[in-house]
């Protein structure tokens, strides 16, 4: 029974990184924006301007995004009042990407642009802020959407 529950909430964490890295995507189809969590994160470290991120660099995203699953599981375990089979879990997990995304974009907006090694992130500024937030959200969504439709 608990490794059921660990699995879906990986799965959840799975898919709900995927909706942020299709948020990611279309905006780039759609050129509102050069925003990529994955190529800003991995050029970090890199130091070197590339378009598409490696897959080293996605392993990672798709990491991170089942690491901070297990964490947005843990805090919906503890919200006193959730209940199995409603909007409750969708609820939360917005809010909790909501929060995450704040934290996240105020961590661009400070250390990204004044610490990237790239130009390109260097500048980006409080309108690619406004994407990761944005991103964030989506994740918390989704989670949300997975967690109460996989655990319920």
């Amino acid at each position: 029974m608990i490794l059921t529950e660990i699995f879906l909430i990986a799965i959840s964490g799975l898919l709900a990184t995927l909706g942020m890295a299709l948020f990611f995507h279309l905006i780039r189809i759609f050129k509102f924006s050069s925003a990529n969590i994955v190529c800003l994160l991995e050029s970090f470290f890199t130091e070197s301007e590339k378009n598409e991120s490696s897959s080293i660099a996605w392993f990672f995203h798709f990491l991170f995004g089942v690491i901070f699953a297990f964490i947005y599981a843990l805090v919906l375990k503890i919200i006193p009042g959730i209940i199995k089979y409603s909007a409750s879990y969708l609820a939360a997990g917005t809010v909790l990407g909501f929060v995450h995304g704040l934290i996240f974009s105020l961590i661009v907006i400070i250390l990204v642009a004044e610490h990237h090694p790239v130009k390109k992130y260097r500048e980006q500024g409080f309108g690619g802020a406004i994407y990761y937030f944005i991103a964030h959200i989506i994740y918390g969504l989704t989670f949300g959407l997975c967690y109460m439709t996989f655990i319920s």
